[in-house]
This record gives C-alpha cells, sequence and structure tokens, in this order.
C-alpha cells in the first residue's frame, strides 16, 4: 500500500529539523518496541474476543473491542477513552503532513517561509475532509482516489526534478 511509503517518506523530510543521528535512531527503536508490544496486545485481545466470522463484519474492529470493555460507574465504557485518544491521534497526523505538505512547497519554490501555503493547504485538505457524507463513504471514495491518483504520485516527483532541473541549467548560463 501506498500509505506505508509516505509515512516512510514523511519521517525522511523530517529528519533536518532533528538534532542528530542518535536522536533518530533511539526514537526509532523506542517506536517499534512500543508498536510491537501494543500491536500483539491489541490482536491478542482482539482474537480473544471475537471468532473469526464475527469479525470480519466490523467495520472499525478496535472501536468494537473497545465497546466491550466496562470500567466502572463513572466511564460505562472505554470507547470514550479511545476516541478521545483517536482524535487527538489524527489532529496531531494531519498537523504534522500539513506541515510537511507547505514545507515541502516551500522547498521546491524556493521561497523564505513556509506561510503563504498554510492556508491553501487547509482549504483544499477541509474540501476533501467534508466532501463524503459518511465515515463508510470515505473509506471507498479513498480507495478510488488512490487507485486512481497513483499516476499523480509517481509523476510529482518527476515533476519537481524537471523544475529542478530548469531552475538549475537557467543559474548555470
Amino acid at each position: 500500500s501506498l500509505s506505508v511509503f509516505s509515512d516512510i517518506f514523511a519521517a525522511n523530510l523530517l529528519l533536518p529539523y532533528i538534532s542528530g543521528s542518535r536522536c533518530v535512531k533511539s526514537a526509532g527503536l523506542y517506536a517499534v518496541f512500543i508498536s510491537i508490544i501494543s500491536s500483539a496486545a491489541i490482536l491478542l485481545a482482539y482474537c480473544l474476543t471475537y471468532p473469526y466470522p464475527a469479525s470480519t463484519s466490523f467495520i472499525v474492529p478496535m472501536y468494537q473491542l473497545a465497546r466491550v470493555v466496562k470500567i466502572g460507574v463513572y466511564f460505562q465504557r472505554l470507547e470514550s477513552i479511545f476516541e478521545f485518544v483517536w482524535s487527538l491521534a489524527i489532529f496531531l497526523y494531519t498537523s504534522v503532513y500539513l506541515f510537511l505538505i507547505c514545507d515541502v512547497f516551500r522547498r521546491s519554490f524556493d521561497f523564505r517561509e513556509y506561510r503563504p501555503f498554510v492556508i491553501p493547504a487547509v482549504q483544499i485538505l477541509m474540501y476533501f475532509v467534508f466532501r463524503e457524507g459518511s465515515y463508510v463513504h470515505a473509506f471507498g471514495a479513498a480507495g478510488i482516489a488512490a487507485d486512481g491518483l497513483f499516476t499523480v504520485y509517481f509523476a510529482l516527483p518527476l515533476v519537481f526534478g524537471v523544475i529542478y532541473a530548469l531552475k538549475t541549467r537557467n543559474k548555470k548560463v
């Protein structure tokens, strides 16, 4: 899937803002270790809770698992905490990618600041967010868009390479 490579690409774009390779290596090891432990615990809990035929019809399996857990009187179920953490994670993920989009355009067009790109990028992002009516339709549209945008994903670096080659050729002449 292309989304796996987009996270690796985003991590490489963030490297100039980090103060050394030792910090990157230790953060990467911690992230891999924590994700292995949490993924194994979640997978084990999910597989032990739901049988295979019932689990194939769930759209968001972790949400279904969070509804099963009962904490006490004040928090009836774990899903309220899960939704808060999920919303916070989506906000952070979107903020990082918005910064990266603006920073890539700043570097590509040789601007000093990325701020002129923030409002147009947010407007485009909000268009895609509010375009679909429900979560299920958004998943379907994302699949169709990903299938149709593979050429754009792979042609965009070529376009930026041509722009860079033209800029450097004009500076040499």
